[in-house]
């Protein structure tokens, strides 16, 4: 099982974890809390491997809302069993936010 935290201080700061996208099943828990009662936060998901992207330019890959985890100002969770190629969290507004995700499977 893979376990990882990421962070962001900043408006429209970008926090991107790459996932095992060829791990079967696909099972991702997703956890998005603000740390500053100031920010929102969404979690994102792509398609894209974002190896493949200028890293200081994080908004030119498509991106796509995991449900139930859109523009959440205290603190939400979800299951997410589409298979992607990384997950990211998305703040808006001044603070800081707080992805974690586990992921099933072998360490």
């Amino acid at each position: 099982m893979q376990y990882r935290t990421a962070i962001t201080t900043a408006d429209g700061a970008y926090s991107i974890i790459v996932v095992d996208d060829f791990q079967a099943p696909f099972n991702l828990g997703i956890s998005v809390e603000n740390l500053s009662d100031v920010a929102d936060g969404t979690a994102l998901y792509t398609l894209d491997d974002p190896n493949t992207f200028d890293p200081a330019l994080p908004g030119n890959i498509n991106w796509f809302a995991v449900p139930n985890l859109t523009s959440v100002t205290t603190i939400a969770s979800a299951q997410f069993t589409t298979p992607c190629r990384a997950i990211a969290l998305l703040q808006n507004g001044a603070g800081s936010m707080q992805m974690r995700i586990v992921q099933a499977g072998p360490a």
